[in-house]
């Protein structure tokens, strides 16, 4: 009994101290749930998005939450643990925040990880990552279930019984988080969920083999097990409980990447069509090819593409006028000065909040004047270091093309004149109530005012 004692004592220390910890730099799943934790400790979530890779590396956060004025998180994702792993993970989260809407996206919903939980043998394993970030001992002992095989439980607990073999395969390790240990710890935070992964789109490589070879992903394929079946099921009567509005998502692939789509959709529709209360944005059905372009989509030849930076702002874009336009009555914080504070820095903020003038990094040119048949609601200069941007917001009555020239009032030095200037709208931004056409000028040009626009 005292050596047990003393064993496990020696263990419940070097677990505390974090000795046999795993390099933490590159635990991007553990970073988005201290993240959650980081954020809703001074900030209610009030939009929900949940799913895998398809949500988290699919959607820019950010730009949702300036389309909205509220904010919207993405939810750490659950990966093997399943749907029955999330419900847990949303209950809990639902006594730390009320959200008003929820976003599924629906790829998540495709066959089922339950047969799949993960084992703690990968020192990197997501599942680890993610079991050591969230808090509480009650939630982790529902959740653990399903996330490991119950011979793994007991390492899941312990870093020290998981990665003893540091000790003769990785002491490099074991004396870096002796030395060095909160350094090595997670500490950079994904804010508001996000993952991003791909900076460049398709290649015309790339799209020549979906042409030859054709796609990797067959709807003929597509499933719903009864495990997931079951699992949204639960989740949707939790949001009912907690008077949330459901709303599904599906994240577009490359078009060329998906064969009998009709098939899938109809297979994943009438699961979906049990919850007539929820809407359906299927972006793959609806696929707007002007602006998922192929920059919208990772490189890759493969069945789990994934979106590019740009296409996860075209997506964010995208749902935030599908949100407008069904009225989900969300919170409109766009007059909060906390809420100001924390997105006022954020690219998409002045394209779709008011510029008001005591905001710093910004001077406004004009308001609400009309040219002819244009209403323009802001013109502004956004100050940056080597070069200032100019936003010319017009608000929508009707279709504008994409490029617009200004005749312009411009004073360099101790010049002042009139010139034109061609300023362009960019395919992956576009606000609910005005049009954004940008252009950028030198820092030693200031604008005084616009005389007429030219199409």
């Amino acid at each position: 009994m005292l050596v047990t004692f003393i064993c496990a004592s020696v263990v419940v220390f070097c677990d505390i101290q974090g000795w046999f910890r795993a390099d933490e730099r590159v635990n991007t799943i553990g970073r988005r749930v201290l993240g959650y934790y980081n954020f809703t400790e001074y900030n209610n979530i009030d939009v929900f998005l949940i799913g895998g890779s398809h949500m988290g590396a699919g959607m820019e956060p950010y730009t949702l939450s300036c389309a909205l004025g509220s904010n919207c998180f993405i939810l750490p994702g659950f990966g093997g643990g399943g749907l029955d792993g999330m419900y847990y993970f949303l209950a809990q989260a639902l006594t730390e925040t009320h959200p008003k809407l929820a976003v599924i996206e629906t790829y998540m919903l495709d066959s089922s990880d339950q047969n799949n939980r993960a084992t703690v043998d990968w020192v990197d394993n997501w599942a680890i990552q993610r079991f050591e970030a969230q808090r509480g001992v009650l939630y982790k002992l529902r959740v653990m279930p399903f996330l490991f095989k119950s011979d793994s439980w007991l390492k899941a607990w312990s870093n020290t019984i998981r990665n003893h073999s540091f000790l003769l395969t990785n002491f490099e390790q074991v004396m870096l988080n002796f030395w060095h240990g909160e350094q090595n710890r997670v500490a950079q935070r994904f804010e508001l969920g996000r993952m991003v992964q791909y900076e460049t789109g398709l290649t015309d490589s790339t799209i020549k083999q979906f042409d030859s070879l054709g796609a990797t992903n067959d709807g003929k394929n597509y499933y719903l097990s009864e495990e997931n079946r079951e699992g949204l099921r639960k989740i949707m009567e939790l949001f009912a409980e907690h008077n949330v509005d459901v709303l599904f998502l599906t994240n577009p692939m490359y078009y060329k990447n998906v064969a009998n789509y009709n098939i899938w959709r109809e297979r994943l529709g009438n699961e979906l069509k049990k919850y007539p209360n929820a809407k359906w944005l299927d972006l793959q059905q609806e696929y707007d090819s002007i602006v998922y372009t192929p920059d919208a989509f990772q490189d890759c030849y493969g069945g789990n593409q994934h979106l590019t930076r740009y296409g996860m702002n075209v997506s964010a874009y995208k749902l935030a006028e599908f949100i407008k336009s069904n009225n989900y009555n969300l919170p409109d914080r766009s007059k909060d000065l906390h809420w100001i504070q924390q997105f006022i820095t954020q690219t998409d903020f002045p394209y779709n909040q008011e510029v008001m003038p005591n905001y710093p990094g910004f001077k406004i040119i004009c308001k609400n004047q009309q040219i002819n048949d244009m209403k323009i609601k802001e013109f502004i200069v956004k100050q940056g270091d080597g070069s200032n941007l100019l936003i010319l917001k017009i608000e929508k009555n009707k279709l504008l093309g994409n490029t617009l020239s200004p005749n312009l009032i411009v004073k360099i030095g101790d010049n002042t004149f009139e010139a034109p200037l061609e300023m362009q709208q960019i395919p992956n931004i576009f606000p609910y109530d005005n049009f954004v056409f940008l252009a950028n000028i030198k820092q030693d040009v200031e604008i005084l005012g616009i005389t007429s626009i030219k199409r």
